[in-house]
């Protein structure tokens, strides 16, 4: 199905839309105008003496508190669901029909740990957009991320870090692995480079990972990742020449900065990036072709995983 006649499947969906999206711009313009007012008034009065001096800067500007949770939970947030439940639920269906997508839900916890791409646990976990289904012959879901790690400062004040963001991608990969095998990008050579010699020779666990570090044929594959595994066979027999070549394409599309884990019978790839691919615009029309180009263009990045990773092809079977 071609991006007009998707467009024109939505278009009764959009136009709705836009006229609720035009609605909020002016609701949020206005209330904020006024919210704006009321700040301005009580800082006047806190120059003058006339309001308590403890607490008057909080107090002057605390309206804008209020108006940014009242935006975004009764303004935002319901056109968000409704942009949701009738444009990208509909676009999704029409192209992949054997894909579900469900704006609330998110890749459940469980997979996230057990990947060990993210070994050192999690205090905040949330998460939307989440699609499962079969593309081809293959099992997959995704969804957006969000999650954090709990840490404190000098003075104890606790502080919440981003581990990841991003989206998250997991599939069958059609083989039961008995061992764990991490691809993680680049970035890790200026933690372990030095040290690779080292690492090489001890078994275990590195930076919370399972395995070592192992050395590969593919001089060009090392230099923009690093491989922890638990076995140097099954890591070798899992990272053919074909598949490096294809995760090394896969990651210089969009300079895409990815992790993968091959445990048990999936890959676990992690896609990190702040980029929420299923949000409606609100301050620019939403009637335009150019939207659902782009929806289509960001489900069929995800989905395209795995023709760039050729998982529809069953070299193997599950033990």
């Amino acid at each position: 199905m071609s991006v007009i006649e998707l467009y024109n499947r939505v278009y009764p969906y959009l136009m709705g839309l836009e006229k609720q999206r035009q609605k909020n711009v002016r609701l949020l313009c206005t209330v904020g105008f006024v919210v704006a007012l009321v700040c301005l008034f009580l800082f006047w009065l806190l120059l003058h003496n006339l309001a308590v001096r403890g607490n008057g800067i909080f107090l002057s500007f605390s309206p804008v508190l209020v108006f940014s949770w009242w935006a975004d939970h009764f303004v935002i947030k319901p056109y968000k669901r409704n942009y949701k439940r009738h444009v990208v639920n509909s676009v999704i269906a029409a192209i992949y029909p054997n894909l579900t997508y469900d704006a609330n839900a998110k890749i459940p916890s469980s997979l996230y740990r057990a990947s060990h791409l993210f070994p050192q646990g999690f205090d905040r976990y949330r998460g939307e957009d989440y699609v499962q289904g079969l593309v081809g012959k293959t099992q997959i879901q995704f969804s957006e991320l969000h999650v954090e790690k709990r840490s404190y400062d000098s003075k104890n004040r606790r502080r919440y870090y981003t581990q990841f963001r991003g989206l998250y991608f997991v599939a069958d990969f059609n083989k039961h692995f008995q061992h764990t095998t991490i691809v993680l990008p680049d970035a890790t050579e200026k933690i372990f480079g030095r040290f690779a010699s080292a690492f090489q020779k001890m078994g275990g666990m590195v930076d919370g990972r399972p395995g070592k570090l192992i050395k590969l044929e593919d001089h060009e594959f090392e230099k923009r990742f690093k491989v922890l595994a638990t076995n140097d066979t099954e890591a070798r027999y899992i990272l053919s020449p074909s598949l490096m070549r294809r995760i090394m394409e896969f990651s210089k599309n969009g300079s895409r900065r990815i992790s993968l884990g091959f445990v048990h019978s999936h890959v676990h790839i992690a896609i990190q990036g702040s980029h929420n691919r299923f949000e409606p615009k609100l301050f620019s029309s939403i009637v335009k072709p150019d939207i659902v180009s782009e929806l289509v263009d960001d489900v069929q990045m995800v989905v395209g995983i795995v023709e760039d990773l050729n998982l529809n092809t069953r070299i193997w079977t599950k033990a």
